[in-house]
């Protein structure tokens, strides 16, 4: 489904991805781990813009999209749910999930798509008409997956979906992405989070200064000595 080709990548004069060469299957969930800095949300922003690519190619189901403006590839079927949330503050938590879904549904098909993001996420029932900006972190970022949800999208790429949250929000954030795994549902997912990402992920890449420096399935990642004494301890 999605490929990327021998990237390389830099913000202004700094070279920050070398060589980044991986692929996502239809139906995996993939998780980019490593430290703080090391490349993964660049990553990312070489799949839904924001980076400036020197050399290599990004091919979604066959199209090459690296070359195409953000709004073009969320067209494609592509959701970013960013880090720190970046909901609509001043909106309530309704006329959030409708703006989610402007330009990817049809109006007769808001009710519908909202009523399946409230049956996976009931808080958010229960807070349609509050202001999102009023919200609990934990209660911002189901909006934001919820938002993104919208899109029905093909390919959902998750940014550090348990950066800052209380350890009861983080189990049912990770509760919500494993359903959505064994939904069938592709995804992309950059968490610090190493173990309990990989508990739920397929394969997983390791990032280190811009490069990939390990990747296998999930369970060899666990498994692996290097990574335990690395991350896992």
């Amino acid at each position: 489904m999605l490929e990327l080709n021998d990237i390389y990548a830099r913000y202004e004069q700094v070279n920050v991805l070398k060589g980044i060469n991986l692929h996502v299957e239809k139906g995996e969930v993939i998780s980019l781990l490593g430290a703080n800095g090391a490349g993964k949300t660049s990553i990312l922003k070489t799949i839904t813009g924001g980076i400036t690519i020197t050399s290599g190619k990004v091919v979604f189901e066959k199209e090459v999209i690296h070359t195409l403006p953000g709004y073009s590839v969320a067209r494609k079927g592509i959701a970013h749910i960013p880090e720190n949330r970046r909901v609509f503050k001043d909106l309530s938590v309704e006329d959030n999930l409708i703006l989610g879904g402007v330009k990817h549904a049809k109006k007769k098909e808001y009710q519908k798509r909202i009523d399946e993001i409230y049956e996976l996420f009931p808080r958010l029932n229960e807070r349609k008409k509050q202001l999102a900006g009023t919200m609990s972190g934990g209660e911002q970022q189901m909006l934001a997956i919820g938002r993104g949800l919208m899109m029905e999208p093909k390919l959902i790429i998750l940014d550090e979906p348990s950066q800052g949250l209380a350890p009861k929000i983080v189990e049912e954030i990770f509760k919500t992405i494993k359903n959505l795994g064994e939904e069938g549902r592709t995804i992309i997912l950059v968490e610090q989070n190493i173990f309990q990402a990989l508990q739920i992920s397929h394969r997983g890449y390791v990032i280190k200064n811009g490069e990939i420096f390990m990747e296998g399935s999930a369970r060899a990642l666990r498994e692996n000595e290097e990574m335990k004494e690395a991350y896992l301890h």
